[in-house]
């Protein structure tokens, strides 16, 4: 919280676009895939460990078949509904769609409560799901709270 931005646009040269703060993957073990250009950084990373493997993107919009592929390269088959992506790791979930409206997310049954870290919103389930309300293009990143 509260980090100036640096340095980056938004895929564009207009500074209405200037996002922060700039995060970029350093590990000297990861496969690089991708830079990011106004810092010539790396932005997309990946690993592979024994029979984990692990990708770092440092932004939450990813082109459908970047992700097929990579799914694919983990041994994971990829189910995606059109326009919709949702992506996360450990507690920590993004969802994006390409459309406004509310979807109705199921994390595992643990989960009890989940908390927008964009807005401070605390979401409680109904009947194990989270209603989210998503407007198009604007990515919600979400923390799941397990039942105590």
């Amino acid at each position: 919280r509260d980090v100036p931005p640096r340095e980056g646009t938004a895929g564009n040269d207009d500074q209405r676009g200037v996002y922060g703060p700039m995060l970029f993957a350093e590990d000297e073990q990861a496969q690089i895939l991708g830079q990011i250009e106004s810092v010539e950084k790396p932005g997309i990373a990946y690993k592979s460990q024994g029979q984990r493997f692990d990708a770092w993107f440092a932004t939450p919009l990813l082109m459908p078949r970047l992700l097929a592929n990579l799914a694919l390269q983990a041994g994971v088959h990829l189910y995606a509904e059109p326009g919709n992506v949702v992506f996360g790791s450990g507690r920590l979930i993004s969802l994006k769609s390409d459309d406004t409206q509310a979807v109705e997310f199921k994390p595992r049954p643990s989960t009890e409560k989940v908390e927008n870290l964009l807005t401070g919103e605390m979401i409680t389930a109904s009947n194990g799901a989270f209603e989210i309300d998503l407007v198009a293009n604007d990515p919600v990143l979400l923390r799941l709270h397990e039942k105590l």
